[in-house]
């Protein structure tokens, strides 16, 4: 039971640490691809006439936006199953160090609550945005459009920060997972068990 548990942990680990970094890399080979090759989407662009970054970016955002929500919803699974099974290994770990396990929960909790955080309030403020930005483009509202992008934005920037943090906290449930085991599995072999 003991390893099927840390294979669970390490598998939802692993994929949780993809979900995190696949949206970033893909928005940003997305919109170096789309800037290259100056792809317009037709209901934009004359709101985007001669700011073909702008139409690059918009046109990224409309391609990544399926996945940054994918991303987002499948880690309501992962970040509570990660945390579940930390908690259950706290018994089934005995030979590993308590500062390992006590600090890959405290990791894995603190990454859970930033998806909580991320899903339940911004996430949703950052769509709101997104979607009046994207409507007053196409109706050419300009001034709607230039606000809400702005806001949209500033929140994008905290996104990322949260998005960086989140990452680090799961790399350091790696790392102390596996300095943990290590040191743990030294103490078995000195002990002859």
């Amino acid at each position: 039971m003991r390893v099927l548990l840390h294979v669970v942990f390490w598998l939802t680990l692993t994929v949780w640490i993809a979900l995190v970094v696949a949206p970033g890399l893909t928005g940003m080979t997305a919109f170096g691809v789309l800037q290259d090759q100056e792809v317009s989407v037709a209901r934009y662009a004359d709101f985007f006439a001669g700011d073909q970054e702008g139409m690059s970016r918009l046109t990224a955002g409309l391609i990544t936006d399926p996945i940054f929500r994918w991303t987002s919803s499948a880690q309501w699974v992962l970040a509570p199953l990660a945390l579940v099974v930390c908690l259950i290994e706290l018994r089934t770990m005995r030979w590993v160090p308590g500062w390992s396990r006590w600090a890959r929960v405290w990791l894995v909790g603190a990454a859970f609550a930033l998806v909580v955080y991320h899903n339940v309030v911004m996430g949703p403020a950052m769509q709101d945005e997104l979607d009046t930005y994207r409507e007053a483009a196409a109706a050419m509202d300009r001034p709607t459009s230039e606000a809400a992008h702005e806001r949209f934005e500033t929140m994008h920037r905290d996104a990322e920060r949260l998005y960086s943090a989140r990452l680090l906290l799961l790399v350091g449930a790696v790392a102390g997972t596996a300095a943990g085991a290590a040191a743990g599995g030294g103490r078995r072999s000195r002990r002859g068990t």
